[in-house]
């Protein structure tokens, strides 16, 4: 089953996932947070604790910072099990991944 936005909101990781990638592409908190149409304040919330992200915003977001949303689930997973990444499943979900695009 394909990764979906309605698993990730909620998710404490996708904070961190968030400011990783806003991080990644040189982007200013608030630059990313009137994109999406919130306060600076409130993407910084976001970023301090996913799991206030609601569901509607996460592709809000995924399209702010040039991500599919699928790749916030897998960095979201990674972050969490960062041994996953080099493992065989991880290198499965990249394949999955590429596949997609």
């Amino acid at each position: 089953m394909p990764a979906t936005r309605d698993t990730l909101a909620g998710s404490r990781c996708l904070g961190a996932v968030i400011r990783e990638h806003r991080e990644r592409n040189g982007l200013a908190l608030d630059v990313v947070a009137e994109r999406i149409g919130v306060r600076a304040s409130t993407l910084e919330a976001y970023e301090a604790d996913g799991s206030h992200v609601p569901e509607r915003m996460v592709a809000k977001l995924a399209d702010a910072l040039g991500v599919d949303p699928v790749q916030f689930e897998r960095d979201c997973l990674f972050h969490v099990r960062p041994q996953l990444a080099d493992s065989s499943f991880g290198k499965l979900i990249d394949d999955m991944l590429d596949d997609d695009k």
